[in-house]
This record gives C-alpha cells, structure tokens and sequence, in this order.
C-alpha cells in the first residue's frame, strides 16, 4: 500500500493516519467548519481494491441507519480516492474488550444494535461479510454505547455473493 504523505485533502486537513489495512489508509482530519472525520484513502494505482472501494462507497450510501457509519463525502484527488465518515473517538469493540470484560447488559445492547444494522442490510440485499470487533465502533452517549457497523469493504449483493463464493472459502477476516 502506497503512503497518502499530502497535509490536505481536497477540503480536508489531514492530521495523523489512524489505522493501515490491506487496502487503505484511514486518517484523522478537519474539514473546513473544523468538525473532526476519518477518512479511508485507498491509491488507484490497484484497480481491483479501487473496485471495492467504490462498491463500499456505494453501498454505505444506499444504507441509511443508525447504526451503520454513513459517507458524508467521497472523491478522488490526483491518485486517491477518497470516503469522508464521521470520527467515532471511543474507537472499536475489539479495543473495548481489550479493556476487561462486557457485562451481559453491554454485551446486550451492542448486540441489540449491531444485529439492527445487520438485518436493515440484509433486508436492502447486502451482506456485510467482515463481521468482527474492529468494524464495529463504538460511541459514548448519555444513555450507553451507540454502535456503528463499518468497513463495508467486502459487502455483496445477496444474489452477487452466492455466485461468488464457493462452498467451504472462507472471505472475510479469519
């Protein structure tokens, strides 16, 4: 994966790289009005991760929910293309559960949520295919954790995804 070394992006300035993924970059930046984003930067020097990058993009568009991180932009400069998201600054479940523990009524309401996101995708005929504590984060609010599914990355069409997978593979993480 090519280093993203520019200090802006489009109308975004970028502030420090956030996570690396086979695929992509995502950073932390500020947009003009200085709300704070995370950004997934992928190089299209790689046509297939090019090709997902934009079937997420376009699937996280069409999901309007909750609970699943919604695109607030996308596009490309030079030879980047680009998704703007919300920053969730209480990071991942995976990081979370590094911490201790859930308790079962945490654990619950994690569930309760993800499994919302969840159906809402597969009623829009997608399947998200990557399922795993690090896409799913996690913000605080008066009332507990508010959940966001991410990193549609792997999603497919319900029709698509059976014709792509052969019995016994495994996609997605391990």
């Amino acid at each position: 994966m090519l280093e993203f070394e520019e200090s802006t992006l489009n109308r975004y300035a970028i502030q420090r790289r956030l996570a690396r993924g086979g695929m992509s970059n995502i950073y932390l930046a500020h947009d003009e009005q200085q709300h704070t984003v995370a950004i997934k930067v992928v190089n299209s020097g790689n046509t297939d991760f090019v090709e997902r990058f934009r079937h997420e993009v376009a699937a996280l568009k069409a999901l309007k929910h909750k609970h699943i991180l919604p695109v607030l932009d996308h596009g490309e400069h030079g030879s980047w293309h680009y998704c703007v998201m919300p920053y969730i600054k209480n990071g991942t479940l995976r990081e979370r559960i590094a911490r201790g523990p859930l308790t079962q009524e945490e654990a619950g309401k994690i569930l309760a949520q993800l499994a919302s996101a969840l159906q809402f995708t597969h009623d829009h005929g997608i399947l998200h295919r990557d399922i795993k504590p690090s896409n799913i984060l996690l913000k605080d609010e008066d009332n507990g954790q508010h959940v966001y599914l991410a990193d549609f990355g792997l999603a497919k069409g319900v029709e698509e995804a059976s014709d792509l997978t052969m019995t016994g593979c495994l996609i997605g993480t391990p």
